[in-house]
């Protein structure tokens, strides 16, 4: 479930994902770095950071589905920041820990530890095609 995959990054450090050869997943093709000697071929790809704009869901259920296949986690097309609120506290996290700073319409809950940020909406818009009030508008990796 998508909303102890949001959890888990702000209640803990992870390092760079690396792999070789295309990335894949989330529609973006990596960046390959130099070679370097004694490597393979192919250049290593490092993930250092990225965003999951949780906004398109609503809109475009093929677009979960792909995410879906892509990462194993099953998105739905609204997240509740108090769903992801009570992830956190079962992972052990003192939300004291995390920083809250307003954004015009939206609030950003940002774990300065992990470098991990969640937008949730804070307008009195409520959900349609897109996300409403206190629902997550995107998490923010590194």
């Amino acid at each position: 479930m998508q909303v102890s995959a949001i959890a888990e990054p702000l209640s803990r450090r992870v390092g760079p994902l690396r792999g070789k050869g295309p990335a894949t997943g989330l529609g973006h093709e990596g960046c390959p770095h130099p070679r370097r000697p004694g490597r393979d071929a192919e250049p290593d790809r490092v993930l250092t950071g990225g965003s999951l704009e949780l906004h398109r869901l609503p809109g475009d259920p093929a677009l979960a589905a792909d995410w879906g296949s892509a990462t194993g986690v099953d998105f739905e097309p609204y997240t509740a920041w108090s769903d992801v609120r009570g992830a956190i506290a079962a992972a052990g996290l003192d939300e004291a820990a995390l920083e809250c700073t307003a954004q015009g319409d939206y609030l950003e809950y940002r774990n300065p530890d992990t470098k991990v940020s969640v937008l949730v909406v804070d307008g009195e818009d409520e959900r349609d095609a897109w996300p409403g009030h206190g629902d997550i508008w995107s998490v923010s990796l590194g």
